[in-house]
């Protein structure tokens, strides 16, 4: 797969490397398989190609459109300018489009050649076609590369929040059981599992925020936000009924200050003593620590920490990860919608839920793909999370698919 179609590798080149897992090596065979294994499948596989080659053929288009635009005397120097930018954006595509037709027309020559009536001939001819194959194979890699969308935020960290929502004692104890979940499943992964802050009481976390370092954290992780929804008999129900709460997942990329174009000029920075039970220092100094940047309005606190440099860190990464979202939205209007769709209008609400754990039946089902599966408490120990992550981003795949091909078309 790397070979023939890189991008397409990328969307599953994150799966874990965890031997006959059946969740890595479900999504990963799918894709061989169903691109690359058997002549019904090269057919799909060629399907694809001749998509990736009309959109060349659009682009280049495009880019003969836009240099006679160019030659227009008078355009404004502006616009001179815009169109010089589309024709560089689109240069790529139209260079991949010529060799596509230098190596398409060399091929039919070979073919040509391949009938001769001379052996030593066709012999040569045979060779070169096997070269050209190859050659075509290539640029069909380099279109897929060029043409597939990859988003570079997906490769980064992650920023992960956790808020216990409708169901009171049930909410709150639900929130630190899908934290705890996260938690193994990122470790399991290898990835750096850091608790920034939380706030809790004794049923469990009201919210908790983790950060979480690793190639690929945030593309991996960022199906997980939303409203999960859990059914079950607390174990404070006396006459055994079954409760439903929820809990809201927020995942964001968490950037670098300069990434995040935050200065520090723009930041205010207060400390004030910890609250919490006491103990040996936690309220006894200034450790707790309260950054607020100006522009955004945007306040974080944070008072884990028994040091005030540390508590500052931990804060200085929510505060930028949050920055970074808000500009991210600003910039694309479709992520604020996006993240509407996935949290709901209500975060918290039971109607807005992407996945629903069902204790009495032993079952999780994520209502995005409509995938179902047993072994609730495994999977609240980190494990068959892959499972379904591996599902959606497989639909992602053929939704991004579907739309170079409309595209095409």
């Amino acid at each position: 797969a790397r070979r023939f179609f890189p991008s397409l590798h990328r969307a599953f080149s994150l799966l874990p490397a965890l031997g006959e897992r059946r969740a890595a090596g479900g999504f990963a065979t799918a894709i061989r398989s169903r691109w690359f294994a058997t002549d019904s499948q090269a057919a799909a596989n060629s399907s694809l190609q001749a998509v990736f080659r009309r959109i060349l053929q659009k682009k280049h288009k495009q880019h003969q459109e836009l240099e006679v635009r160019l030659q227009n005397p008078t355009i404004t120097i502006d616009e001179r300018r815009d169109l010089g930018k589309q024709l560089a954006d689109l240069s790529e595509a139209v260079q991949l489009e010529i060799q596509f037709k230098k190596k398409n027309k060399e091929l039919a020559e070979l073919e040509v050649l391949a009938q001769d009536s001379d052996e030593d001939m066709r012999a040569v001819a045979a060779q070169e076609m096997e070269a050209c194959a190859e050659a075509l194979k290539e640029l069909d890699a380099r279109a897929a590369e060029l043409l597939t969308p990859h988003d570079p935020i997906d490769e980064g960290d992650a920023l992960l929040e956790v808020r216990a929502g409708t169901g009171g004692k049930e909410a709150a104890l639900f929130a630190s059981d899908l934290f705890v979940m996260y938690s193994n499943f990122c470790r399991e992964r290898g990835w750096d599992f850091e608790i920034l802050s939380t706030s809790s009481n004794e049923d469990g976390y009201r919210d908790a925020t983790a950060s979480v370092a690793g190639e690929g954290a945030y593309g991996w992780l960022k199906f997980e936000s939303g409203v999960h929804r859990v059914q079950r008999v607390p174990a404070t129900e006396t006459m055994g009924r079954v409760h439903t709460s929820t809990a809201s997942v927020v995942v964001m990329p968490l950037p670098d200050q300069s990434v995040a174009e935050v200065h520090d000029r723009d930041i205010r920075v207060e400390t004030f003593r910890a609250g919490g039970s006491g103990g040996q220092s936690v309220n006894k100094t200034d450790s707790a620590v309260r950054l607020t940047h100006g522009p955004t309005g945007i306040v974080v606190s944070c008072q884990n920490e028994r040091s005030q440099q540390q508590n500052k860190n931990a804060a200085m990464k929510i505060l930028l990860s949050r920055i970074f979202a808000m500009q991210q939205a600003q910039r694309d209007q479709a992520l604020v919608e996006s993240r509407r769709r996935l949290i709901g209008e209500t975060p918290g609400a039971r109607s807005d839920r992407i996945r629903t754990y069902n204790f009495p039946q032993d079952r999780v089902t994520d209502h995005r793909v409509k995938v179902s599966r047993s072994n609730l408490t495994g999977l609240l120990a980190g494990e068959g999370l892959d499972d379904i992550v591996v599902e959606l981003r497989r639909q992602l795949l053929e939704e991004q698919m579907a739309a170079l091909m409309a595209e095409a078309n």
